[in-house]
């Protein structure tokens, strides 16, 4: 998380908030920083060369309901 909230304000963005969720794959936690900025592009980039996967967290969340027929 340090390393991940070090990134953001390298690239002087300021947080709204972070929400860190349950595990989600094994030894893996989804961690879902709120930014104030509109400007995503640059430290999406950033995240990803640093071996980050990154997930959109609508479709993360939808994956973890129950499945109904």
């Amino acid at each position: 998380m340090k390393r991940i909230v070090d990134a953001i304000t390298e690239e002087n963005i300021a947080f709204g908030s972070v929400l860190v969720a349950r595990t989600w794959e094994e030894g893996k936690r989804a961690v879902f920083p709120y930014l104030l900025t509109n400007n995503v592009a640059r430290i999406k980039k950033k995240l990803t060369a640093m071996g980050y996967r990154l997930i959109n967290p609508m479709e993360w969340y939808l994956d973890t309901l129950p499945k109904t027929k």
